[in-house]
């Protein structure tokens, strides 16, 4: 875990400063540590429940993440056949990955159908009926799930608000009998469950208790139609502290589960994600330059908004400090390389004072980093490391300029 001693910054027991010795800023460093130690505590919270946890591939999809996570017994929850390619690779079984997402192609329906998946999430009527006529190619039965989208407000960032009737994702609760109705004629659909997901980084419990209970009700009214609902899948989101956050604790998140479920027989689904991988990464930069206007102090750093986007995209804030602090103080802007004004990190911030070439790290940058990282500008995508008590190694390397221009052809009628 991240820690500073003898005024350095270290990742359990390994100076951090010395794997930027051996490999360039910027990267993105995970603690095994954390990692398998905020997966636990779910699996903690939650023990005695009929649940299972199935990782949001889409805030980490390396696959040393997703193996130490399975390794400990984690499902995944992945929105592209990509992910599912990857949580397989790692080695997560099928049977325990859940597909959603509001545009799966027909390849990807094909893809997931034949390596068994244990549930489509389905958002829409033409899904559905693609996803039956996929199926009946491959002579399968596709284990289904209906995402609701009952009008429920996360209470997040608009950008991960997705819970509304105005959001793309799910199926209006109004709906379902028409869907219900439609089953009738689907001969390789099996409905076996419900779906719900309002949300990222949520911070308080009474959205998820608002949408859990509607769930339940409908759930009830569905099989009090003849269907045979199985499994709920209360989605994820749970939040964390940034900055001046007070996301609710797991073990008060499980309570609240254990609290409105304990007297029905569903077999629940979770989908955590960001709780679980963001306090395990941070990404290290270098100081480039400071730069002194008349107006500003800009520290100007070799990451940019290209390898880590949430500040641009989300107005995000994460805790940029340096690896060895000095005593004085000062204030700057932190900027990164990319030609864009969007391109800041930290506007007016007080902190131990920078020279060219040290050192800053990014905290709580395992969630939503690496994964919507871009090679714009055409800057290279960064490494991934991980570390765990006196051990580090890259598990996802830096692609050399030749791989970056090799992927692409002139043609030759220009």
């Amino acid at each position: 875990m991240f820690h500073y001693k003898n005024n350095a910054l270290y990742i359990d027991q390994v100076n951090i400063a010395d794997i930027a010795k051996q490999i360039h800023t910027p990267f993105y460093l995970y603690s095994a540590t954390q990692l398998k130690e905020n997966f636990l505590n779910y699996k903690n919270a939650f023990a005695g429940q009929n649940i299972l946890i199935c990782f949001a591939v889409k805030s980490n999809s390396n696959l040393g993440v997703l193996h130490a996570l399975g390794k400990l017994g984690a499902g995944a929850d992945c929105v592209s056949e990509g992910e599912i390619r990857k949580a397989i690779a790692a080695s997560i079984p099928a049977e325990h990955i859940v597909f959603s997402g509001v545009g799966k192609t027909k390849e990807e329906l094909s893809y997931a159908l034949s390596k068994n998946i244990m549930q489509f999430n389905v958002e829409s009527i033409p899904e559905l009926l693609l996803l039956n006529e996929t199926a009946s190619v491959q002579n399968k039965i596709a284990n289904v799930a209906i995402r609701i989208n009952a009008n429920v407000d996360g209470k997040t960032h608009y950008k991960i608000n997705t819970g509304l009737k105005c959001n793309k994702f799910g199926i209006d609760i109004n709906e379902l009998t028409e869907i219900v109705k439609s089953l009738e004629s689907l001969n390789n659909i099996n409905l076996q469950g419900l779906s719900i997901h309002i949300g990222s980084q949520i911070t308080s419990l009474e959205p998820y208790q608002e949408a859990y209970q509607i769930i339940l009700k409908t759930a009830e009214m569905l099989k009090s139609h003849g269907c045979k609902i199985e499994y709920l899948d209360l989605g994820g989101g749970l939040g964390v502290r940034y900055h001046q956050e007070n996301p609710p604790k797991i073990t008060e998140y499980a309570a609240l589960v254990k609290k409105l479920f304990h007297n029905s027989n569903y077999k629940l689904i979770i989908e955590p994600g960001r709780s679980i991988v963001a306090n395990m990464g941070i990404l290290v930069s270098s100081v480039l330059y400071i730069k002194e206007t008349k107006e500003k102090t800009f520290a100007i750093i070799d990451a940019g908004m290209n390898d880590i986007l949430r500040q641009s995209l989300y107005d995000a804030y994460h805790n940029i400090i340096p690896l060895s602090p000095n005593t004085t103080t000062a204030k700057y802007d932190v900027v990164g390389p990319v030609c864009e004004t969007s391109d800041v990190f930290s506007k007016d911030k007080i902190m131990p004072s920078l020279n060219s070439g040290d050192l800053v790290a990014f905290k709580d940058a395992g969630a939503y980093g690496a994964v919507m990282s871009s090679i714009y500008n055409s800057r290279l995508l960064i490494p991934e490391v991980m570390a765990q008590d006196m051990k580090f190694a890259v598990i996802k390397d830096r692609p050399s300029y030749e791989d970056l221009i090799k992927s692409e052809t002139i043609p030759t009628w220009i």
